[in-house]
């Protein structure tokens, strides 16, 4: 083994002056990395192999120089909403919006007092609709019964009579029952004891029976047999009856507006004729004669005017139907079949007039 060499003075000061020069150009322990700020919403992060930004003329990229990528809009932003000046959300509209708006600049208590009568006008226009509603519904109900002013009276009566509490009042509800229990058994053909015997309008079928030679239960069976026959009849009657009439108020109608049309096409004056004649055409009508003559009396009393020096304005008001008579409102034509000579009339002098 070789001896270790021994240093003087001046090679160990060499030496170390060495090592300290060496250990100035050691590289140092990498530092860890700063970290990557995270992106922001809506910037998209540069990609690794991206270049960086190119230096300026000096050599060093100046920080505002380097453009910083935009977050990204959506294509169709939802609308902000307006303020009281601009255009407001829909709402549902009050029957008062019609007052309009009061001035900016009123005071506030006039602004509240406005509002406060705003607020009573609307519930009134919506209790009257709900009681328009009501009475139009059992006007309706009471309608589909087929109940005329006559029945819807005497029922009225006889439930005033049920409810009067007295005595007399009940007598003459009594009374009322008993009258309409002899119809309906006379209808029918059935026995009401003490208000209608069937067999005294069948004097073959009594005869029989009171010489025995009929049970009175077959005989009441072949009354009610009979009724039921005559009902059956009436009610064929009826129905052909109505049928006949419609049509024949339908074919007067459309001779209505045959000569309406060639009136209005002849004529130069038919429109200045026409407020005049339009009382005459609901005169003739409600005479109640068949609707077969309607024509021939318009035709008469269009001749009889007079024939107009000037030509007056044709009133803008249309003609307004009789409000007793449903169904005949402008517009209504053909599309529904009057259901009265008056009604009937409505229609003719909306659609041929």
């Amino acid at each position: 083994m070789d001896k270790p060499e021994i240093l003087d003075d001046d090679d160990l000061i060499a030496a170390i002056d060495e090592g300290i020069a060496d250990a100035d150009v050691k590289p140092s322990e990498p530092e860890p990395a700063a970290e990557t700020p995270s992106p922001e919403v809506g910037v998209e992060p540069e990609s690794e192999s991206g270049t960086e930004p190119e230096p300026d003329a000096e050599g060093e990229p100046e920080p505002d120089a380097v453009e910083t990528p935009k977050p990204k809009k959506d294509p169709d932003p939802a609308p902000e909403p307006q303020s009281d000046e601009g255009t407001k959300p829909a709402v549902p509209e009050r029957p008062s919006d019609e007052f309009g708006a009061l001035d900016k600049d009123v005071p506030e208590k006039t602004k509240e007092r406005f509002e406060a009568i705003k607020s009573k006008y609307d519930a009134l226009i919506e209790e009257r609709d709900t009681v328009k509603a009501e009475s139009t519904k059992w006007v309706e109900t009471i309608t589909s019964t087929g109940t005329n002013p006559e029945q819807f009276g005497m029922a009225l009566e006889y439930l005033s009579a049920v409810n009067s509490g007295s005595r007399s009042g009940m007598e003459k509800a009594y009374s009322f029952m008993q009258e309409e229990m002899r119809v309906l058994a006379q209808a029918l053909g059935k026995q009401a004891p003490g208000v209608y015997d069937p067999l005294s309008e069948h004097a073959d079928l009594k005869e029989r029976v009171d010489s025995g030679m009929l049970d009175e239960s077959d005989a009441l069976e072949l009354v009610q047999a009979r009724a039921a026959q005559r009902f059956d009849a009436a009610s064929e009657k009826t129905r052909s009856e109505e049928t006949q009439k419609q049509s024949m108020t339908n074919n007067a109608l459309a001779e209505i507006r045959t000569l309406g049309e060639q009136l209005r096409s002849r004529d130069p004056f038919f429109q200045a004729k026409m407020p005049y004649l339009k009382p005459i055409i609901e005169s003739v009508v409600a005479a109640g004669g068949p609707p077969s003559g309607w024509v021939s009396a318009v035709d008469r009393a269009y001749r009889a005017l007079p024939m107009p020096t000037i030509q007056p304005t044709v009133p803008a008001a249309p003609h307004a139907p009789n409000s007793i008579r449903p169904g005949t409102g402008m517009g209504a034509g053909l599309t529904k079949e009057p259901g009265s000579a008056m009604e009937a009339l409505d229609m003719a002098l909306e659609r041929g007039y």
